[in-house]
């Protein structure tokens, strides 16, 4: 079994030549420089908790799966992501039934 500090600095790899971002590009989005990007990479350092929510942002992906060891990260970052919108989908789609029985009701 990995190491958290192993599996976490692979998922930061993989998600991010997954996404083909550069380091900078990642680190101008985390508010992070390239070197700091590459350190977490590393495993030199590991980035907050704070950070870490950032990052699976971008990625579209829970903050778990940063965490937790991927065999295909790309197939596992694109279900995470579809999993995402499908709860968007559905608090829309409730949100639209609402309106429209507001406007009946009123109406």
């Amino acid at each position: 079994m990995k190491a958290i500090k192993e599996i976490l600095t692979e998922n930061l790899i993989n998600l991010r030549k997954a996404h083909k971002m550069t380091q900078s590009e990642l680190g101008s989005l985390v508010g992070y420089s390239d070197k700091a990007i590459s350190r977490w990479e590393h495993g030199e350092v590991l980035p907050d908790i704070e950070t870490l929510e950032k990052v699976a942002n971008v990625y579209n992906v829970p903050l778990t799966f940063l965490l937790t060891e991927q065999k295909d990260i790309e197939k596992a970052s694109k279900k995470a992501s579809q999993n995402g919108n499908k709860v968007i989908i559905t608090m829309l789609s409730g949100v639209t039934v609402w309106f429209i029985a507001t406007i009946i009701y009123i109406g």
